[in-house]
């Protein structure tokens, strides 16, 4: 049948209206999936303020006090001479216990402003909870290569059981008492900078209890010293992530123009998902698989409610609230319990069970968008699979690289370099250790030992001098290379050099009759170095 020019108009004139519909329906279905995630957002926030308590203030005071009975009772296994098991255990325990403490400041200051004091204290408490740390674990070689060095009356002292912060600070006032009282050359100066931070730490510890102006005392401790912030180890680990997140969207994306795929859209959100959170989990394959049961779970489950409930209690605005809630809450409990494929389950059941009002059950839709949810999964496994991240062993050795240019940097004579606080820094890339290889206890000595090393060196009285500051430029340009360098040739070749270097500088120090507070971690530094050289650069 032939159309005259009035039915190609008549054609024409109806696609350019429904041109225009779409074009109108575009911002409107963006300005409704906006709105959708704002009020998800807005219903998490107001079940948090429903269900959590009320205020964060009265765990961050027990926290504060058990932190310092924990820190004593560490102090008394250092000192006490127990076997290293004990005391990694302990100093273990304290350092997650630290990070926790610090992660309360957040939620506290979201609470109100009133709290900004106590945000200061708990701040500070932060570096001084981790410098009671490193000078309880220094303590802890020193008596285990002198045993003798600490006299009887301190030791009985130290070793007398305590359970509340009050008995800490009683005992840290005895302490006060016999070191001003002439001991204090006998016994080892971690020990007496130990119970100098304890001070500081009960003083602020009142501070956060009381929530009390701050006096001139705290002043000086919170204005002390500049808090320097870590850097990123992971930029291969950061690097490969951001490949495999380009080829799975990219073949998403060519899948989806291919087939023309109406749930297309679905695929691709589910891509993005687990390419987002996977990769930021400790075994990204095993969240991949996570997601991919929990979507082959959903389609049986969502099909039930889908199907069957939805249906049944379309009368009922109670029902189908107790209906999903129901759901929700089950699920949840198993996405508590680290059940596998139960995170996966708890977002692709809500996801494929489309709410609108009125609402309808087209079951090919339903299942298309079950199906499409499964495919990127897949497709995400897939790519988490044939990329693989061997970033692992590289972020271990740059994050043990990083301790030792941490420790020769702090041999220099410049006071702002002096004052700049790394002690955080170094905790939390331990920390970062800590979970990457948690069961390498050999690491975190090394790391550890570094850290202390480090802390010595910073508060050791090196000697003025024009060519010793030279040096240390020198030193640290080595040492820095040793971190960026990526050629494991390059990076043995510059190790080697910064160990001549220690050893001549060491030599310097002689020259220049340097006390032997000053040579002695410079040369523990240097032999330590040459004992791990190899787990440092291979």
């Amino acid at each position: 049948m032939r159309l005259g020019w009035r039915g190609v108009y008549r054609i024409n004139y109806c696609d350019y209206q429904r041109g225009q519909a779409i074009q109108r329906l575009g911002p409107q279905f963006a300005v409704e999936r906006c709105s959708e995630i704002v009020l998800g957002i807005v219903c998490a926030v107001l079940a948090d303020i429903l269900f959590s308590p009320r205020s964060i203030k009265n765990d961050i005071d027990r926290t504060v006090s058990q932190l310092m009975v924990d820190q004593f009772r560490l102090l008394q296994l250092c000192v006490s001479g127990k076997d290293k098991e004990a005391v990694d255990t302990a100093w273990n325990n304290l350092v997650k216990a630290t990070n926790g403490l610090n992660g309360m400041r957040g939620n506290l200051m979201l609470e109100s402003s009133r709290w900004i004091r106590c945000n200061r204290r708990l701040t500070a408490l932060n570096t001084v909870s981790l410098t009671l740390i490193t000078h309880a674990c220094e303590t802890f070689f020193i008596t285990k290569e002198s045993p003798d060095r600490l006299p009887a009356q301190i030791r009985t002292l130290i070793g007398q059981p305590v359970e509340t912060i009050a008995d800490v600070h009683s005992r840290i006032k005895q302490l006060r008492y016999l070191v001003g009282g002439g001991l204090s050359s006998d016994i080892p100066v971690t020990l007496s900078g130990w119970i100098g931070t304890a001070t500081r730490y009960l003083l602020l510890a009142k501070g956060v209890h009381t929530n009390s102006s701050i006096s001139r005392v705290e002043d000086a401790i919170l204005a002390s010293e500049y808090v320097v912030k870590p850097s990123s180890a992971e930029g291969h680990h950061a690097m490969i992530n951001g490949l495999r997140t380009w080829v799975a969207t990219s073949v998403g994306c060519l899948f989806w123009l291919w087939t023309g795929w109406e749930s297309g859209s679905g695929f691709m959100v589910m891509i993005a998902v687990v390419t987002a959170l996977a990769m930021r989990t400790p075994n990204p394959r095993m969240a991949s698989i996570d997601f991919l049961l929990g979507t082959i779970i959903a389609l049986p489950v969502g099909g039930l409610f889908y199907m069957l409930i939805m249906p049944s209690t379309q009368q009922s605005m109670l029902l189908l609230c107790i209906s999903l809630g129901l759901l929700s809450f089950i699920i949840g409990l198993q996405v508590q319990k680290r059940r596998l494929g139960s995170l996966g389950t708890l977002a692709s059941t809500i996801n494929i069970i489309v709410l609108s009002n009125p609402m309808s059950f087209p079951v090919s839709i339903f299942i298309d968008n079950a199906v499409s949810q499964i495919i990127g999964c897949f497709v995400s496994m897939i790519v988490l699979f044939l990329i693989r991240d061997h970033a692992k062993a590289r972020t271990g050795r740059t994050l043990l690289n990083r301790f030792v240019f941490s420790a020769v940097s702090s041999l220099t004579t410049n006071q702002s370099r002096r004052n700049e606080n790394h002690l955080p820094a170094l905790y939390q890339q331990l920390f970062q250790l800590l979970n990457m290889f948690p069961n390498d206890i050999a690491k975190y000595r090394l790391a550890l030992t570094l850290i202390i090393a480090q802390q010595r060196l910073r508060n050791a009285p090196i000697p003025v001098n024009q060519e010793l500051s030279d040096f240390h430029k020198r030193i640290r340009a080595t040492a820095d290379k040793v971190c960026s360098t990526n050629s494991d040739v390059k990076r043995s070749e510059y190790f080697m050099r910064l160990l001549e270097e220690l050893n001549i500088y060491q030599q310097k120090l002689v020259d220049y009759q340097a006390p032997e507070i000053v040579t002695v971690p410079v040369r523990r530094l240097a032999e330590m170095l040459e004992k791990y050289r190899h787990a440092l650069i291979d």
